[in-house]
C-alpha cells in the first residue's frame, strides 16, 4: 500500500502538468535522450554497384509515450522492488527527490517520468542503503536504458536539483506519515484543492549532504508537507 500511495502521488503530478507547455528543463530529462535507439528496415536496395550484396535502407523508430496509468507506474517501480534494488524507505526518499525536481521547474510528463522515477530510486538507494547497488544493476532491470545512459541520467538529475540530496529525519517522517494515512482520510479530501505542494516552498530548501536522514532543521520543516497539503496523494 505504501508503494501504491507513492504511485498515486506521482500520477497526480502527471495529471497536473498534462496540458501545460513543455519547459526546457523538462525536455532535459526526455526519455529519447537516454534510451537506446532502434532502427527499422524500410526496403532493400538492389544496386548494380553492390551486386551480389544487398543494401538495406533503415530509419530510426519514433517512440510514442502514452499517458501512463496507475498500474504502469506501479509496475515500473515494482520491478526494482522484486529485484531487491530498492526498499520502502528508498521509495519515500525518491518521492522527496522527485518533488524537489518538480520544484526546480521540471514538469513530470509522459515522455520523462520513467527516467525521473528510475534516477530518483537509484539516488535514494545510494543515499539510504549501506550497500547500494551499481548503476548497471538498475540498467539490467530496465533494459530500455543502458549503463551509460543511466550514468547520464544520474548526472542530469543531480544537476537539476543542484546536488541537494540530503533528507532530514523530520522531512522523511512527514512524507512517511503522509503516505501512511488511511484511505478514509484520503477519500474525504479528494475534492479539496491543495494550497501547498510537497517539497516546494517559497523559502527554499536547506543545503547539505548526508547518507541517512538526520534531525530536521527549520528549512526542512518548511519544506515538508504541512496540514492540508497531503490530499495531493489522493488526487490521482
Amino acid at each position: 500500500e505504501m508503494v501504491e500511495r507513492a504511485c498515486r502521488q506521482l500520477l497526480y503530478h502527471l495529471h497536473e502538468e498534462k496540458d501545460t507547455p513543455d519547459s526546457p528543463t523538462s525536455l532535459e530529462m526526455h526519455e529519447d535522450r537516454f534510451r537506446q535507439s532502434k532502427l527499422t528496415t524500410i526496403f532493400p536496395l538492389f544496386l548494380p554497384t553492390t551486386f551480389p550484396l544487398t543494401v538495406f535502407r533503415t530509419a530510426k523508430m519514433v517512440n510514442h509515450f502514452p499517458f501512463p496509468l496507475l498500474r504502469d507506474i506501479f509496475g515500473f517501480i515494482r520491478q526494482f522492488i522484486l529485484n531487491r534494488l530498492v526498499s520502502t524507505e528508498s521509495i519515500v526518499i525518491a518521492l522527496v527527490y522527485i518533488e524537489r525536481l518538480i520544484g526546480s521547474s521540471v514538469q513530470l510528463k509522459a515522455y520523462n517520468w520513467r527516467p525521473i522515477v528510475m534516477t530518483a530510486l537509484l539516488l535514494a538507494s545510494k543515499m539510504w542503503e549501506d550497500l547500494a547497488w551499481w548503476n548497471v544493476e538498475f540498467s539490467n532491470t530496465c533494459r530500455v536504458f543502458d549503463p551509460l545512459s543511466v550514468n547520464r541520467m544520474e548526472m542530469q538529475f543531480c544537476r537539476l536539483v543542484d546536488f541537494h540530496l540530503h533528507v532530514s529525519g523530520a522531512l522523511y517522517a512527514r512524507y512517511l506519515f503522509a503516505l501512511k494515512r488511511s484511505k478514509e482520510d484520503a477519500a474525504a479530501e479528494v475534492e479539496r484543492r491543495p494550497e501547498t505542494t510537497w517539497g516546494r516552498t517559497a523559502s527554499g530548501e536547506s543545503q547539505g549532504t548526508g547518507r541517512r536522514p538526520s534531525q530536521g532543521s527549520r528549512a526542512d520543516a518548511a519544506e515538508a508537507p504541512g496540514p492540508g497539503s497531503q490530499e495531493r496523494i489522493s488526487r490521482a
